[in-house]
């Protein structure tokens, strides 16, 4: 019986090791599942380095993820809401575009994505991701005051003003909806009201956020022709901001406007060009301050400023002012070379 009952283990024993050994992983499956670990791992440690705010090392991460999948949603996503905050703004609309229809409904994809447009001034595809963002989370303050902003550049102002006046009670201490609230208004032919809305936030700033409040007071009283206040706001916000772009052009502006030291705005518009290379307004001021003095460096900066500001309603009238100064420009040159050299 002892032989018969060692051949049943040994037969047995034979299975199950004949069984164990005919088992098989797939290979396919196994990759599949090495590069999704892969990807969840580098996706992981990405998302925690950008809300780290270690920035470089999440980039590097998300493109790791990305090589593993170039189709990750959330690799792009994140990718995007990472490139928006480090500034590079082109990056970011790529990886968002790239994915941006599978991510309808979440708030950060669109929001982030309508701030990059924003900076490259693609007000109206702005406008558009910043609704979608707003439906997904209809009281969140950044977006809704991103939205007021992006109508009042274009010049939506009735659409500005109805957007920011949705913040006004919620928010009624936040700097930012004053600011917006007040140019709505100044700019609507409501200046008065603009003025007593602004001046009565003032005395509940800081002093880091005055200035900017102050220059805007400055732009009211210019816009009222009073000059002697708007002068008198634009000094006391650069006491503490002296690189305010806004409040150095507004003074240029109005040492202009009294035919005062053009020597000195060209100073201050010169600093305002560098600080905020954007500022369209700046180069049509520097043709106005260099216009009698240096004939030539005006026309350089007329035309830059024509260039800029073509087709744009808020310059028309600067620009027929600029297109006459430089047609002026060409007919004294057509006189000079016209004349003849006396014998």
């Amino acid at each position: 019986m002892r032989p018969i009952a060692h051949l049943a283990i040994f037969i047995l024993l034979g299975v199950g090791c004949s069984t164990t050994e005919t088992k098989q992983i797939d290979p396919d499956q196994e990759r599949k599942q090495q590069a999704s670990e892969k990807l969840n791992s580098s996706l992981s440690l990405g998302s925690k380095y950008a809300v780290d705010g270690l920035y470089r090392e999440a980039i590097t991460e998300l493109r790791k993820a990305l090589k593993t999948d170039g189709a990750s949603v959330e690799a792009h996503r994140l990718l995007g809401i990472v490139y928006v905050k480090v500034g590079r703004y082109e990056r970011a609309i790529k990886h968002f575009e790239t994915v941006i229809d599978n991510l309808a409904n979440n708030f950060e994809a669109n929001y982030y994505l309508a701030e990059a447009y924003r900076t490259q001034e693609r007000f109206g595809d702005a406008i558009f991701r910043y609704k979608i963002a707003l439906t997904a989370q209809p009281k969140n303050v950044l977006a809704t005051k991103a939205l007021a902003w992006s109508y009042y550049k274009i010049r939506y102002y009735r659409a500005a003003l109805s957007t920011i006046k949705k913040l006004k009670n919620q928010e009624n201490q936040d700097v930012q909806v004053t600011i917006i609230y007040a140019r709505v208004l100044n700019k609507m032919g409501a200046s008065r009201r603009a003025l007593k809305i602004a001046r009565a936030h003032l005395n509940t700033l800081s002093a880091e956020q005055k200035p900017y409040l102050l220059s805007v007071v400055g732009d009211i009283f210019l816009s009222q022709k009073n000059f002697k206040k708007a002068e008198e706001a634009y000094r006391e916000a650069l006491k503490d901001q002296p690189l305010l772009a806004g409040a150095l052009l507004g003074l240029a502006k109005v040492l202009l406007e009294k035919g005062d030291r053009a020597d000195i705005a060209i100073s201050y518009l010169e600093r305002a060009a560098r600080i905020k290379p954007g500022m369209i307004e700046s180069f049509y001021y520097l043709g106005k301050a260099h216009y009698k003095s240096r004939p030539n460096l005006a026309k350089k900066f007329y035309t830059k400023f024509l260039r800029q500001a073509a087709g744009d309603p808020e310059y028309s009238s600067l620009v027929e002012n600029a297109r006459k100064k430089v047609s002026t420009f060409a007919t004294s040159g057509q006189k000079r070379t016209s004349k003849k050299p006396s014998l």
